[in-house]
């Protein structure tokens, strides 16, 4: 710790000696060591391919630092073994004049090394949440190793200086010096044995950064699911193009390529792109919803991926058929940061309503992605309507109405539905496919006939009866 002390003028021109004045440097120097730093920590992190790793803290105390500890390094290792609150301690040492003091924190994956931490911070009395994250590489996507830590040595090893303070151990140390009792000395990551970069420090509620990663990405993924129109089936298609940059996949040829076979499921298909081509594409086989996100988890180096599709009336129309569909895909890794994902639904023509002339024609339906639900909306309409009317002398007579549908829009709006929206005295026949709905309505004389038609739905006319 450097530190520069300079007389005030103002001093001497109240007529101080210049022995008074040095006294008084000598003494603000003094002061200056006493506040400063009493040692410093060093900080070494090993973590295996497998995530398995250890910590090593090594306090290191200078002999003139040493004296300002009463009882000195037998008073640290005292406190040390008395406190500890998880760490494993490894003994002192001497390295010369100086005095280290070893300790050590083993963990099993990142989430074990977060949750050991977390009682020696809190033992330090800091509330912070311990975090950290391993990712190893993902090839052909990522080489090397990624570490994100959101706690220092400083804060594994304050609860032994504030056990030094608090029990008076250090001459002339206060609360306030804790946090600056000892500087933080030199801190190393290696993964798998090869030495990790700092990339950012941690600070206020976030995480400092260690990595030796490089990154490529696909330049583009466009994912298309045929089988919505009929969720009740629980049978779905799903298509995978992606464009790469011919250069990108000469850099990691054989990685991509086994990429490529790993990510194509049994009974799927993969299309290479050739000698000189840029796009793939794998064709999933046909599958429930619950296969389907698994596969494109592995097609894409991801977890997570959801495909649900729900179809029920809506609550406001009976004759809206809405469509819920969620598509979660996740594409960080084989996207990367400048590739796009593109999602979207293959159904026949005129799934969102609309004329169709071609039957076996389709189109489709981009998704937008995520965690919610996309309503897609579509009005069904009887298929056709006949009327049979008959009249007798004295203007009574019958009216029978016939309104047909194709018998799977009828499973989706439902008899019930149907029936309520047509009025009681409905009959239902189905035929090849085909619901029909009938309604009759009977009167005896021209003025009751207006009537009998009103209940079919129709409206009537002002003016006299004809």
């Amino acid at each position: 710790m450097h530190t520069t002390v300079t007389p005030s003028p103002f001093l001497a021109e109240r007529g101080l000696s210049r022995s008074r004045l040095l006294l008084l440097l000598f003494a603000g120097i003094a002061a200056m060591f006493l506040l400063a730093a009493c040692g410093e920590v060093d900080d070494s992190t090993e973590i295996a391919a497998d995530g398995t790793g250890v910590q090593t803290l090594a306090v290191v105390i200078s002999e003139t630092d040493m004296d300002d500890v009463d009882g000195g390094a037998k008073t640290i290792e005292s406190v040390i073994e008395a406190n500890n609150p998880g760490l494993d301690y490894q003994g002192m040492t001497k390295n010369g004049t100086d005095t280290v003091f070893t300790l050590t924190l083993s963990f099993k994956d990142a989430k074990d090394y977060a949750a050991k931490a977390q009682p020696i911070l809190a033992a330090g009395e800091l509330t912070k949440t311990a975090e950290v994250t391993f990712t190893p590489p993902s090839p052909p996507f990522s080489s090397g190793y990624t570490l994100t830590r959101n706690f220092t040595a400083n804060d594994l090893t304050r609860w032994a200086v504030k056990a030094l303070v608090d029990d008076g151990k250090i001459a002339d140390a206060s609360e306030s010096d804790i946090d600056s009792a000892l500087d933080p000395g030199t801190v190393k990551v290696t993964a798998d044995g090869s030495e990790l970069e700092r990339d950012s420090y941690a600070g206020d509620g976030s995480a400092a950064v260690w990595t030796n990663a490089a990154a490529v990405g696909f330049d583009g993924v466009k994912v298309v699911t045929a089988g919505a129109e009929d969720p009740a089936a629980d049978a779905y298609t799903r298509t995978l193009t992606y464009e790469l940059s011919r250069a990108t996949y000469l850099d990691a040829k054989d990685q991509f390529d086994d990429f490529f076979a790993a990510a194509t499921p049994d009974g799927g298909e993969l299309t290479p792109a050739g000698e000189t081509g840029t796009t793939w594409v794998i064709a999933f086989p046909q599958g429930t919803a619950e296969q389907v996100g698994t596969w494109t988890d592995t097609a894409l180096a991801t977890t997570g991926s959801v495909l649900s599709v729900e179809t029920e009336p809506s609550s406001e129309d009976p004759f809206a058929i809405e469509t819920r569909v969620v598509d979660t895909i996740e594409c960080t890794v084989a996207c990367g940061e400048m590739g796009s994902l593109e999602q979207a639904l293959l159904v026949p023509a005129g799934f969102s309503g609309g004329e169709v002339d071609d039957p076996d024609a389709t189109e489709e339906i981009a998704l937008d992605g995520g965690t919610e639900a996309q309503v897609i909306t579509k009005n069904i309409t009887f298929s056709k309507a006949v009327y049979d009317v008959t009249v007798n002398r004295d203007g009574g007579g019958t009216v029978t109405m016939d309104l047909s549908l194709p018998a799977s829009d009828d499973a989706v709006v439902t008899e019930e539905n149907v029936v309520a929206f047509l009025g009681k005295g409905t009959e239902r026949s189905e035929s090849e496919g085909v619901v029909t709905y009938t309604r009759t309505a009977e009167a005896d004389s021209s003025e009751e006939f207006s009537g009998a038609l009103q209940k079919l739905g129709f409206e009537g006319l002002d003016g006299a009866r004809r």
